[in-house]
């Protein structure tokens, strides 16, 4: 059986106004199921082959905001937290896709690696 689902790609954008973005991670989402589980790199040579201008810092930091604010969305109640999911992180160099949907029919934790490796992993299977 399969189960409505959605997933938002985490993006890091550098430059708002510019509003370029790279994948940098996948959250999915499952109010009939009550699941909220995400994935996310640590590993910046992906952002640097995009953006060399943006120190390592910069891109450490961004992550370490992000993975704090999604440790804190999973203790939320289902309703806050896909309300909070829809929101701008608070980090500047954060921001996720508009949702899209899906339907899982397997492990949430294999559609998750599959979201990951096909939209946040390049061609080779590395970052």
């Amino acid at each position: 059986m399969s189960h409505p689902a959605y997933y938002n790609l985490i993006q890091f954008t550098p430059n708002l106004i510019r509003e370029e973005a790279c994948n940098i991670g996948v959250i999915l989402c499952s109010e009939k199921l009550a699941l909220f589980i995400w994935q996310i790199t640590d590993d910046d040579t992906r952002a640097r082959t995009f953006f060399p201008h943006v120190s390592a810092k910069t891109f450490t930091e961004a992550i370490y905001t992000c993975t704090q604010n999604l440790h804190y969305w999973q203790t939320l109640e289902n309703a806050e937290r896909f309300h909070l999911a829809k929101q701008q992180f608070p980090s500047p160099h954060i921001r996720l896709s508009p949702s899209r949907t899906t339907r899982l029919s397997q492990d949430p934790n294999i559609k998750l690696q599959t979201l990951f490796n096909s939209l946040v992993l390049s061609p080779k299977g590395e970052p």
